[in-house]
């Protein structure tokens, strides 16, 4: 229920006070605290990868109120009305405060997340337990709070620190999912068809075996477990379609293949029941293979029921009836169907529907026409809409219309009313049932679905949480009669890492079960210092239904937007072409938001007539439902190459525009439903898209009958030839650190803080929202006080075409104000001396491109703080030369880009080489760093060319220099050598040069007898003489290192003392 603005000023007023009486504490002028995501040694990092482990830091000097113990940051901040407000929250997007973006996982000190002080009297605090990321399913509950952070491709993680001791100190932190091979970079999937040896093949022939490869790294989740994708076969000519598994050729490899080859098989040959794998086919079919299947190829399932409504209107001429559901949750889809029908003859019927923007219609057509009909003949119309993330009623709306012989008539209007539910966390954990069972060393939860899908994998999760030090835990199920195992193992025994008290195990399986009743069985044994303890038993029972729940999509299930096709021909030696072109006819893989589109086709049997340009159809697709028929010319008389003569747009699936005052949501659920979605007609000459997903058109060599009339086609077509083709919508989705929010002047100046009275300007660089190159755009951004409960929308106007930089032509004005006079949306920010204010930003075309920043604010006359002092650093401090190294600087009075703000000097022996001047960029609060620089050998063309001992120095203003040391890998010994020459009491073997490891000697006397051998690890080695005869000996040594060794000549020692 939304409150009133009057509950809401008195809520706030409770707050405002509390804030107030903080905020004249001394605390509240204490130093600043900062968050941050890092590795288990404290380095911060902002890219990271499903499978890892991230830890939270915050430096907070005030916290450490005890310089004689180490201390905690745990649990929350309490208000008067009893809510609590976690002390840190990492989340999968914006935290809960918000509605999040995509997967909506979150961990929070409420949660047990405990961050302990690094040392005694250090300030600096870390997370005691890292934090595992995991990957999230589409249409999959996430398990919230379990010290695991299930994440989509590409999220965003936002971190928030509130101080318990101080509530106007906050800190935000983000930081990038990414897929790729390198930091910044994402795993797009490829498919191909091959042979059974893994060759692409493009011609096939009927009777051969096929095969469907897909290789898509980030679906590798475990680098122990083969894993499982699905792919879609399709005959493009029958729309006959089948799915496939394909399984991982091998742990971590990523590469996925279906076991059992496919067998083309003669479509002549009806009346037989085709093998499971066997697929029909003919000469000249075309056979396509999706990852992801589009909506009119994925195979026809039978979908759960739907609690349905008819809704009814009617005239003297027409009756209408609409069947849809009555409740919808967010994200869900449903089906309407809509039946007219004619009480009398009619010359015609036309239906026509419009669905509200909070859904989005799926599959289907709203509208649809019937001629000459009879009485009882009827118009149907049948579409799937999606329900968007907001919660409320919402409306479909139609109108039919008949005509007579006398011309039209009044026509019906029939309106529809539809629920969209606001998922509760209870609905969330319903598709599971976890079973817990207790003993006095361990807790054993095992998770199975409450109803599972027959013949569908399904995943068992046995989780065991220790009460007791543990040295081990045998993991033991039974796969119940009826259930075969899909993946992974139902046992684990042996030695896993060892588990303090409060620390948790997990394994898990995959199982495919026949329709019925099920129990699986299992133990679990715990094993302390003392041995094997008494097993714990655990029974979950479950049912497996025959019914298939509706799943998001075939394919890559973590990412909407991740799409593949591949194609083969089957006899068919001279196909067409298809290509997304530029302007001049230039093939292109890659396409912008804003970017005209061309798409090109070559096919010579479609020039049918020598003497005219003729005209064929493509069909373009986005990945997530948009649709566009483009109508191709020949480029010229008798050339048999097709284009699109006017070009066809991509315009963005969504436009960002500020929400209506009394709903000043900062975040809307993605990918889909944001601000205000763009009606994307199917004929309009412009395809709806949004960044990072991928588009797709088809031509089949028959579609021509669509745009010639009938008595003109006298040709024979070849209806078997289908060609598809993909490009991607350039992605922006890493480019969250280059740009992003921030908060400046009214001159565009970075700034670290505001005065009471001074006006807010939000800056924003993102290159990815100037869709045009000849306007100017605008943006919007959300602005607020946690602490007063203001929020207001800020619109950022592009600074001139074609610029990429959005800033707000006028300021927000910060007032002091009362909790009476916090109007949300008025266009002044009400807030208190010392707040923390923040902007935040999300991309209506692509939520999970996300950014935001705070700011403090201090009274007007407030005396200034002592700057505090820079630093400068390598990374890392010892160097090997053929790698590259970076340059951090901490300066938290400086933001923006420093050019030639370090020296960078190298020294070989004492000795200045060469000296640098470099630059460095901000990537945080503070934080810059310099591009990586590349080191190499002498003469090697390396911007520093280097040799074993060589040294660097970084020097920047106010901070003390820093050094680091570069060393070879390469092995090379360059003199072994005795010293000292003659030795007295003891003498040191040395083999000079780099890469050496090990150092052995063997001293012989002239006679041969040998009087000292040793052998240590690097690259000398010691001999005491003092009780050795004078005289000369021999010696030879050799030096290995790098799976090398070099032995020297025999040499000579002299002993004298």
């Amino acid at each position: 229920m939304k409150k009133s603005r009057v509950q809401v000023a008195s809520l706030v007023a409770v707050i405002a006070f509390i804030v107030g009486i903080t905020a004249m504490a001394p605390a509240a002028l204490a130093s600043k605290g900062q968050v941050l995501l890092t590795d288990i040694n404290g380095t911060p990092k902002q890219y990271w990868r499903v499978g890892e482990t991230l830890f939270i830091t915050v430096i907070d000097p005030d916290e450490n109120r005890d310089s004689d113990e180490v201390e905690f940051l745990q649990g929350s901040l309490k208000t008067q009305l009893g809510d609590d407000v976690p002390v840190i929250q990492v989340c999968a997007g914006p935290c809960p405060d918000y509605p999040g973006m995509r997967s909506g996982d979150f961990v929070s000190s409420l949660d047990g997340l405990v961050l302990q002080e690094t040392g005694v009297n250090t300030g600096v605090f870390r997370s005691q337990t890292g934090i595992l990321i995991t990957k999230a399913l589409i249409g999959q509950p996430v398990n919230t709070g379990d010290l695991q952070l299930q994440v989509f491709d590409t999220d965003t993680i936002f971190v928030r620190y509130q101080d318990p001791t101080n509530p106007n100190d906050i800190s935000i932190y983000l930081g990038k999912i990414y897929t790729g091979t390198a930091p910044g970079t994402r795993a797009r999937a490829i498919i191909s068809i091959t042979d059974a040896g893994g060759n692409p093949v493009s011609v096939t022939d009927i009777g051969r075996t096929i095969f469907v490869t897909v290789t898509d790294a980030d679906e590798n989740t475990s680098p122990t477990t083969i894993e499982t994708v699905k792919a879609t076969l399709v005959n493009a000519r029958t729309k006959q379609a089948l799915e496939l598994t394909l399984v991982e050729t091998g742990p971590d490899t990523g590469v996925f293949r279906n076991v059992d080859g496919i067998i083309l098989v003669d479509e002549k040959n009806k009346g037989r029941t085709l093998g499971a794998t066997e697929f029909e086919a003919r000469d000249k079919d075309t056979i396509l293979a999706f990852y992801r299947a589009p909506a009119e190829f994925v195979p026809v399932e039978l979908l759960p029921p739907e609690a349905t409504r008819t809704d009814r209107a009617e005239n003297a001429l027409i009756r209408c009836e609409r069947v849809v559901p009555v409740r919808l949750a967010p994200g869900a889809e449903g089906t309407i169907k809509t039946t007219c029908t004619a009480k009398q003859a009619l010359k015609a019927l036309i239906v026509s529907e419009t669905v509200e923007p909070a859904f989005t219609v799926v599959s289907g057509d709203v509208r649809g026409a019937g001629l000459n009909l009879p009485a009882g003949g009827k118009v149907e119309l049948t579409y799937r809409i999606r329900a968007g993330a907001a919660p409320g009623t919402f409306t479909i709306s139609g109108t039919a219309t008949p005509a007579t012989e006398a011309g039209p008539q009044p026509g019906v209007t029939l309106s529809s009313n539809i629920e969209v539910a606001a998922a509760s966390a209870s609905s969330a954990f319903a598709e599971l049932k976890v079973t817990t069972v207790e003993s006095s060393l361990v807790t054993v939860a095992r998770d199975v679905p409450d109803t599972a899908v027959a013949d569908r994998e399904f995943t068992v999760k046995v989780k065991v949480t220790a009460k007791q030090a543990l040295r081990a835990l045998l993991i033991n199920d039974t796969v119940p009669a009826g259930c075969s195992l899909a993946g992974g193992t139902v046992s684990r025994a042996g030695t896993i890492t060892p588990l303090n008290p409060g620390q948790s195990f997990e394994h898990q399986y995959k199982l495919v079960c026949a329709q019925g009743s099920y129990t699986i069985s299992g133990v679990v044994t715990p094993v302390t210092a003392a041995g094997a303890q008494a097993p714990v038993p655990v029974s979950s029972t479950f049912a497996v239904g025959a019914v298939a729940p509706i799943v998001g999509a075939l394919g890559d299930i973590n990412d909407p937007y991740d799409f593949a096709v591949a194609q083969v021909k089957v006899a068919h030696r001279n196909p067409a072409r298809i290509a997304f072109v530029d302007a001049t006819g230039r093939e292109v893989t890659e396409l912008k938001i804003g970017q005209d589109v061309f798409i090109q086709v070559e096919d010579r049997d479609q020039n049918a007539d020598s003497d005219r340009v003729e005209r064929v159809v493509v069909m373009l697709f986005s990945a997530t439902g948009g649709r566009e028929l483009e109508v191709l010319v020949e480029t010229g008389v008798n050339t048999g190459v097709f284009r699109n003569p006017g070009p066809l747009k991509l315009v963005p699936k969504a436009v960002a525009s500020c929400p209506m005052p009394d709903d000043l949501t900062v975040f809307r659920m993605g990918p889909e439903i944001v601000f205000t979605p763009i009606e994307d007609g199917e004929n309009d000459g412009q395809l709806a898209v949004a960044r990072d997903e991928v588009i797709y058109a088809i031509y089949y060599d028959d579609e021509v009958a669509r745009i010639e009339s009938i008595d003109e086609i006298k040709r024979a077509l070849d209806a078997y030839d289908v060609i598809a083709i993909t490009a991607t919508v350039k992605s922006y989705a890493f480019d969250q650190f280059d740009k992003k929010v921030k908060f400046v002047d009214d001159a565009g100046r970075p700034i670290s803080e505001y005065k009471v009275g001074m006006d807010v300007f939000v800056q924003l660089d993102d290159s990815s929202l100037n869709y045009s190159a000849d306007l100017v755009e605008q943006v919007p951004v959300i602005v607020l006080d946690r602490h007063t409960g203001d929020k207001e929308c800020v619109t950022l106007q592009e600074t001139g075409p074609n610029t990429g930089i959005f800033r707000n032509q006028q300021g927000l004005p910060l007032r002091r104000g009362l909790p009476s006079d916090i109007r949300l949306g008025d266009g002044i920010l009400q807030m208190q001396d010392r707040d923390n204010i923040e902007a935040h930003f999300q991309a209506a075309d692509n939520p999970q491109d996300y950014a935001a920043t705070s700011i403090g604010i201090i009274p007007l006359f407030e005396a200034p703080v002592a700057p505090a002092k820079p630093a400068v650093r390598f990374e890392p401090a010892q160097i090997e030369i053929g790698k590259s190294f970076v340059i951090e600087v901490t300066d938290p009075n400086r933001s923006g880009t420093l050019t030639d703000a370090v020296t960078l000097t190298q020294l070989r022996a004492g000795q200045v080489v060469k000296t640098w001047k470099i630059t460095v960029r901000q990537t945080d609060g503070g934080v810059f760093r310099s591009d990586p620089i590349a080191t190499g050998e002498l003469g090697s063309g390396a911007t520093i060319e280097a040799q074993d001992g060589d040294t660097l120095k970084a020097e920047y203003a106010g901070a003390d220099p820093a050094t680091a040391s570069l060393f070879s890998a390469k092995f090379e010994v360059r003199e072994f050598k005795a010293s000292p020459m003659p030795a007295t009491t003891k003498v040191t073997f040395q083999a000079v040069g780099s890469g050496i490891e090990r150092v052995s000697v063997s001293v012989y006397d002239l006679s041969g007898k040998l009087v000292f051998s040793g052998s240590k690890a690097g690259a000398s080695v010691e001999w005491n003489v003092a009780q050795t005869g004078n005289g000369v000996y021999l010696f030879i040594m050799t030096a290995s290192g790098k799976g090398q060794s070099k032995t020297s000549k025999v040499m000579k020692l002299v002993i004298l003392r």
